[in-house]
C-alpha cells in the first residue's frame, strides 16, 4: 500500500514506514488501533456507557482494562480513497532556521513527521502530515485516553485548526465538558479557508477555527499561545522518527 491517508465517511487510516493508525465507528461505537512496526501498540473502543483500552508499554507488557483489544483482529476496509499521498524524508537531515525558511515554512517542516513515547503506564504517538495532525496519547492513571484527527493549517502568523473530525476523550468519571467522543469524517475540511485576520499575537482565538498565535520564536524554537495558559512549543532540532515531505 502506497504511503499516505486513506479515508470514507466511517474510517481513515494513516500508513506511514512505521505507523499504521486506524481510526473507525460502526453501529456500536469508535475506536482507534496503533500499529507500529507490523506490531499492534494500542487500542481503545468506546461504547455508549463504556471505554475500553490497552497498550504496550516500554516493556512489552500490556496495559488497560481491557486486554483481550490485543487478541481480536480488526480487519482494515478495503479500497479506501487515497486523500493525501505521503513522500518519506530523512529525519536525520537538518531543518531550516527561520530566517531561512520563515514561520510558516518551519511550522511545517518542523512538524510533519512522527514521534513515540513510551514508557511504563503511557504510551504516546504524534502524527502531522501536510494536511492533518493525529494524536494516540493512553495512560492508565484516570484512564486518561485521547485519540484525536484534526485538519491544521500553518502560515506566517500561527497555526490554525479546523474542525477536529474524530476525537475519543476519556478521563476519570468523564463529567469534564471536554471528555468527548465522536467520529465525523465526512466533515474533513482540507480546503478549510483560515482567516489569517483571526490571529492575535501571542493568543488563543475561538470562533470558526482555532488560531494558535505566535508568542515569541528564536532561530531554533517557535512558542505558540494556546488555550488558556498553554503553550506550544515547536523545535527545530526535534527527534522525529519519521518525516514527511
Amino acid at each position: 500500500m502506497t504511503y499516505g491517508v486513506y479515508g470514507s465517511g466511517t474510517a481513515e487510516l494513516a500508513v506511514t514506514e512505521h505507523f499504521i493508525y486506524y481510526l473507525y465507528k460502526n453501529a456500536e461505537g469508535l475506536g482507534a488501533r496503533l500499529y507500529f512496526r507490523g506490531e499492534l501498540a494500542a487500542a481503545c473502543f468506546r461504547r455508549p456507557d463504556q471505554t475500553l483500552y490497552a497498550f504496550s508499554n516500554r516493556h512489552d507488557e500490556i496495559k488497560g482494562n481491557a486486554p483481550y483489544l490485543f487478541e481480536e483482529a480488526i480487519p482494515f476496509p478495503e479500497d479506501l480513497p487515497l486523500l493525501e499521498p505521503l513522500e518519506m524524508a530523512d529525519p536525520r537531515l537538518p531543518q531550516p532556521t527561520v530566517d531561512e525558511a520563515g514561520i510558516e515554512g518551519c511550522l511545517r517542516s518542523w512538524r510533519n513527521g512522527a514521534r513515540i513515547w513510551a514508557g511504563d503506564e503511557y504510551i504516546r504517538i504524534n502524527l502531522v502530515t501536510n494536511k492533518i495532525e493525529y494524536e494516540c496519547s493512553m495512560k492508565t492513571e484516570n484512564d486518561n485516553i485521547y485519540c484525536g484527527a484534526s485538519v491544521n493549517i500553518p502560515c506566517s502568523k500561527g497555526l490554525a485548526g479546523g474542525h477536529q473530525y474524530f476525537r475519543f476523550r476519556n478521563h476519570s468519571d468523564n463529567s469534564q465538558p471536554w471528555c468527548r467522543f465522536y467520529a465525523e469524517f465526512d466533515k474533513r475540511e482540507f480546503d478549510w479557508a483560515m482567516d489569517e485576520n483571526r490571529f492575535i499575537p501571542g493568543q488563543c482565538a475561538v470562533g470558526g477555527g482555532l488560531y494558535w498565535g505566535v508568542k515569541r520564536y528564536t532561530q531554533d524554537e517557535i512558542v505558540l499561545q494556546g488555550c488558556g495558559e498553554d503553550e506550544y512549543r515547536i523545535r527545530r532540532d526535534s527527534d522525529m522518527l519519521e518525516r514527511y515531505q
